[in-house]
């Protein structure tokens, strides 16, 4: 090419080993020269395609602009023919395979300890750890219940302070500042299990004096394995046995039929007075509307499981047979299933008898 200060002359000069072409006419040659971009612009691509080595195999294709700063055709437009390469996937924990477990036999026994025997002669049929001493829960209100009958004026009021709420009410439970007649709290106490019923009893006595009273009552029942801390059962102290809680069935069934009554009532009324609001005071043991249930006492907590003294009078060959059943620590929502379980091998072995 000519120095930028020289003027080019046309014709082609052999001075110069260089050749040199004389331009055309303006159009002609503005015409050559976008000729020349075309083919330049398909020698560049036919070569970048011979690089590749890749074939163009469809048209479905996303045009971005590539990090490269060419044509900004996606690369994967090339590649479309070729495997496409999936990122591996995070490690995952191994699937946790449980073994298969026998089915459950229908006459399976949750209770770490139970007992049935005969109310009147006192003849055990079937037992389990019966000597175990173990929480007992809500069948404690049981002693309470003798206690309170024994000891309290039946005509005297029993008020409802905040120090008796224990923060587990049940349903349609009392209130604090309501006060009741002393049958009418103990019926709630008994039937909806009320722990801040049980509460106010022993606060009215006088805390300290009324569990030495329980403590008092079971002993002098033979109950020696039987100890209180609370009147509801709430604590883990109250514990006892089977064998124990067999000699409080025999008593309440022979010498406390009134307390037993209360028991197995399906429910009881309290209507609204000037000192308390209306109450539906619903039982809430499963067996209360059986006809041959006689009375008893359900339990739940933590520590104990589920609890359950159930009394029946069981039609057998002509005779009604009074049988207890005690199941301590039962599995959850299992102590129905374990005392009707129960009921039907005495059931079995009477009649075989």
């Amino acid at each position: 090419m000519p120095p930028d200060n020289q003027t080019p002359q046309p014709g082609i000069q052999s001075v110069a080993p260089e050749i040199r072409i004389t331009p055309p006419p303006s159009d002609s040659w503005f015409k050559m020269m976008a000729s020349l971009c075309v083919l330049a612009l398909i020698m560049g691509f036919a070569v970048d395609t011979s690089k590749t080595g890749h074939s163009v195999a469809t048209n479905d294709a996303s045009v971005i602009g590539d990090k490269d700063g060419g044509l900004g055709i996606d690369s994967s437009f090339f590649s479309l023919n070729q495997p496409v390469a999936v990122p591996p996937e995070a490690p995952q924990p191994p699937i946790a395979i449980k073994p298969a477990q026998a089915p459950t036999p229908a006459d399976f026994i949750t209770a770490d300890s139970y007992l049935v025997g005969n109310l009147a002669t006192g003849k055990i049929y079937f037992e389990k750890d019966p000597t175990a001493v173990r929480p007992i829960a809500s069948i404690s209100k049981l002693i309470t219940g003798m206690v309170i009958q024994k000891n309290l004026d039946p005509n005297a009021l029993v008020a409802i302070a905040s120090s008796s709420v224990t923060g587990y009410e049940q349903v349609g439970d009392v209130h604090p500042g309501e006060t009741f007649s002393e049958n009418d709290l103990l019926a709630g106490m008994l039937l909806i299990s009320s722990n801040d019923a049980a509460l106010a009893f022993a606060n009215d006595y006088g805390y300290p004096a009324f569990i030495s009273l329980m403590k008092t009552t079971a002993q002098s029942l033979g109950m020696s394995q039987t100890s209180f801390i609370d009147p509801s059962g709430l604590s883990p102290g109250n514990v006892s046995t089977a064998d124990d809680l067999f000699i409080l069935a025999k008593y309440l069934y022979a010498d406390d039929p009134g307390l037993l009554a209360i028991t197995k009532m399906p429910r009881f009324d309290v209507a609204t007075t000037t000192t308390h609001d209306n109450h539906d005071f619903l039982n809430i043991d499963p067996f209360a509307y059986d006809p041959h249930y006689i009375g008893g006492k359900t339990g739940r907590s933590d520590v104990a499981g589920e609890t359950m003294l159930s009394m029946f009078n069981l039609p057998i060959n002509g005779v009604l047979n009074p049988i207890a059943i005690i199941v301590l620590h039962s599995d959850q929502d299992s102590r129905q299933t374990d005392s009707s379980i129960l009921v039907g091998k005495v059931l079995g072995l009477i009649s075989g008898q």
